[in-house]
Parts: C-alpha cells; structure tokens; sequence
C-alpha cells in the first residue's frame, strides 16, 4: 500500500540567555510503501524516504538546507 506526505512548519530558534530570536520555515515532503504478512493484516513493515527543506531558524550561513530522511518501522494490529 503506498502513502505519500508533507507539511509545513514555523522555525523558532531562541539562544544566547534568550537574547537571540531567529525564525524561519521548515518544509517536508514523503514516500513509502506498507508492506502487509499475511492474509489477516496483523503485521508488515512500512518504509519511507522524503525530504526535509529549512529555510531561516540559526546557522551559521544562509543558506537553505536539505536533509534527506529515511526510516523503517514493524507494524502490529492487537
């Protein structure tokens, strides 16, 4: 079974004793599949790989970042 994602968020980043505000953007974006054991559907395992885009927040340059993100997880229905 295939699902696809995304979503958007606010960067607040506050640092030096609460004297430095920084804000920005944050983006993502994924892709995976679940894969099911068995007729009953009690078990399987899902993978995804997406994206993540940050743009503002604290760093040392400014640029935007890219992080690319993979995960996997086991599944089980009681």
């Amino acid at each position: 079974m295939p699902f696809v994602a995304g979503g958007a968020g606010h960067i607040r980043d506050v640092h030096s004793g609460n004297e430095v505000l920084e804000t920005g953007m944050e983006f993502h974006g994924k892709a995976g599949m679940k894969f099911w054991f068995g007729p009953r559907r009690t078990a399987g395992l899902r993978v995804e790989g997406g994206l993540s885009v940050r743009d503002g927040g604290f760093n040392y340059d400014d640029d935007r970042r890219v992080v690319p993100t993979v995960a996997a997880s086991f599944l089980y229905l009681f």
